[in-house]
Parts: structure tokens; C-alpha cells; sequence
């Protein structure tokens, strides 16, 4: 039952009452996504990671990151989201988290009153669509400089099989790779492979590998790549097999979300 809820193109709030046990969606975003959890009896489960969630625990998920997150009790549960590509925003990529971690901050600290004050731009001040765009560059940019000198928490390791298995997958996002191949190269068996992934994320290995690759293509589209450039790129067998797949995840054609980009003169 959702009771309170906006969407921008880079942002959202929303609260609603969660059923136990539901969780929001297993994905992989192709921008990176942080997550300010501000209520709520729920774990986020990143790649081979899960962090218990606290009031006031801010998540940074890398693009890629397969994630979602678990509810625990029928509960109010409260949150702030931002989607972002820092180039997008004209910000250089090492201003951003270059891997996923998490940070515990305090209520009305600088962080938290930044977050406060985006939701006060929008709900009190009423602010048009070109400041709110403007100020919402600003509050990201307070972010992500503010991130660098924060220092994250610990993260807790799922198991260190799941961790060898999604790093050999982050690593060949380019090389044809299944559930064998992976097996080959972490000398362990097929079906170690496939329970692991099924026991601790809840997918098929398949499915993991598909929305991973599915993620990267959308961003090599995004950057210019051609469709047919970024089927290659991936590995994929042929065009027709990425299309079915870009298609069953998305929804619509990659041409769709392919970026031309002018010619250099």
C-alpha cells in the first residue's frame, strides 16, 4: 500500500507499507543509484553484499550492481533514491563512489538536511522545473564531494564463493560466460554454480549474467555504441539473440535507447 510518492527523471521519494519477505525487484540499473533509507525493517542485498538497514544508512550502488532489498515485517517503509550518470551532470566519474559502500549518518547532519531540503524544494517552494533541475545539480554535487571525505562502514560478505562468482562475472561482461564457464574458471562444479546463485540472490545464474550484460549494453548504447557494435561488444551469439533479451528486460527495441553522436569535425 503506497500512500506518499514523486518521481523525477533523476529522483524519488516515496513511502509505502511492505509485506514481509516482499522485495522491491531484483536489478541491475545502468547508472549508479544512491539510496537513503530513512524507515523501515528491510536488508539490501548488493551483488554479494547485504548491510542491515538503519534510519539514516546511505547505500552508493555502482551502475551494474545486481541489488534489491528484503522486508522483514509488514512496516512503513520510507526512502530517498537518486539515478545518476555524474557525466551527465558534468561531473567527472572519479567524484563518484568508484565501488559500492555504505555510510550511517546522523539526523540533521549536512547529508541529511540536503536530502530534506530537495523534498522541501519540491513540496513547500514549489520550485519551477528549470531551478529544480539547477538546484538538484547543486544539492548532487554537495553529495558527492561530501562522500569523499566520509568514511564508509564495513561491508558484510554473503559468502566468498558468491563473491568470486560476481566478480568473475563483472570482469567478463564482454566474453561469452555461463553458468559452465564460470565453474571452469573457479574450479568448482556446474551445479555449485547454479545452487549459490539461487540460494543466496534468488535467480538463476542465467538471468544474473542476462540482466548484467543487458545493463552494460544500455550504457554502451547510451555512450554511442551502435546496436549491432554493442551486441559484439557484449559477446552475444547474434543480433537477434540480444534483441530478444534487450527486449524482455526493457521492453522496447536497443535502437531506442542508442545515443548517435555527431562526427567529430
Amino acid at each position: 500500500m503506497k500512500n506518499y510518492f514523486f518521481n523525477k527523471s533523476h529522483y524519488n521519494y516515496d513511502v509505502f507499507y511492505s509485506e514481509p519477505a516482499c522485495d522491491k525487484g531484483r536489478h541491475v540499473h545502468d547508472q549508479d543509484e544512491i539510496l537513503y533509507f530513512l524507515d523501515g525493517d528491510a536488508e539490501c542485498i548488493v551483488d554479494d553484499t547485504v548491510i542491515r538497514l538503519k534510519p539514516h544508512t546511505l547505500l552508493y550502488i555502482p551502475a551494474g550492481s545486481f541489488h534489491f532489498v528484503n522486508h522483514h515485517s509488514f512496516s512503513r517503509y520510507e526512502r530517498f533514491c537518486l539515478h545518476l550518470a555524474p557525466k551527465d551532470f558534468g561531473f567527472s566519474p572519479q567524484e563518484a563512489p568508484q565501488v559500492y559502500s555504505y555510510y550511517s549518518l546522523k539526523p540533521n547532519d549536512f547529508l541529511d538536511t540536503l536530502f530534506n531540503n530537495l523534498l522541501r524544494a519540491e513540496y513547500d517552494l514549489h520550485y519551477s522545473d528549470q531551478d529544480m533541475e539547477a538546484f538538484f545539480n547543486a544539492s548532487l554535487k554537495s553529495l558527492l564531494i561530501s562522500l569523499k571525505y566520509l568514511k564508509p562502514e564495513k561491508t558484510e560478505i554473503i559468502s566468498n564463493k558468491l563473491s568470486e562468482i560476481i566478480n568473475f562475472l563483472n570482469k567478463n561482461l564482454t566474453q561469452p560466460i555461463s553458468a559452465r564457464s564460470i565453474a571452469k574458471a573457479l574450479f568448482i562444479s556446474e551445479s555449485s554454480v547454479q545452487h549459490i546463485v539461487s540460494q543466496k540472490l534468488g535467480v538463476t545464474v542465467k538471468y544474473l549474467i542476462d540482466k548484467k550484460k543487458t545493463a552494460y549494453a544500455k550504457r554502451l548504447l547510451h555512450e554511442g555504441l551502435s546496436p549491432v557494435k554493442t551486441a559484439e561488444r557484449c559477446a552475444y551469439e547474434n543480433y537477434s539473440t540480444f534483441y530478444r533479451t534487450y527486449l524482455r528486460f526493457y521492453g522496447h527495441s536497443p535502437l531506442l535507447d542508442y545515443v548517435k553522436r555527431s562526427p567529430t569535425p
